[in-house]
C-alpha cells in the first residue's frame, strides 16, 4: 500500500468518527432541550414537534451511519498494511470480550 493510499484511508476513517460524534451530540443536545421543554403554546408546540422531527431524523441516520461504519471498516481493513490490521482485530477482539465480561472490579463501581 502506498502513502497516498495510507493517507486516504486513514482520513476516512477520521472523517467517518468525526461525522458520527457530531450526529450523536446533535441528537443528544435535541434530546436533552425536547424533554425539558414545556408546551403551552403555538410558538413552543412548533419548537417541540422541529425537536421531535430533529431526533427522528437523528435515529435514522444512526442507522445509515451504522451500515457505512461497517463499510468504512471494511476498506480499512482491506487497503491497511498486515500490522495494523493486526492489531486493529486484536483490540476489537479485547474489547468486546471486556464488554460482555467486565472485571468485578469495575462491576461495582457503582
Amino acid at each position: 500500500m502506498n502513502t497516498e493510499t495510507a493517507q486516504l484511508v486513514d482520513s476516512m476513517g477520521q472523517r467517518y468518527r468525526s461525522l458520527q460524534k457530531t450526529l450523536n451530540d446533535l441528537s443528544i443536545d435535541a434530546a436533552m432541550y425536547h424533554s425539558t421543554l414545556p408546551v403551552h403554546d403555538d410558538v413552543s408546540r412548533n419548537l417541540f414537534n422541529a425537536l421531535s422531527r430533529i431526533m427522528a431524523i437523528s435515529d435514522q441516520m444512526h442507522m445509515a451511519l451504522s451500515m457505512m461504519g461497517e463499510d468504512v471498516r471494511t476498506v480499512e481493513e482491506t487497503l491497511s498494511d498486515p500490522l495494523t490490521a493486526f492489531w486493529r482485530e486484536q483490540l476489537e477482539e479485547g474489547f468486546d470480550e471486556w464488554i460482555c465480561n467486565p472485571p468485578m472490579a469495575n462491576a461495582k463501581v457503582h
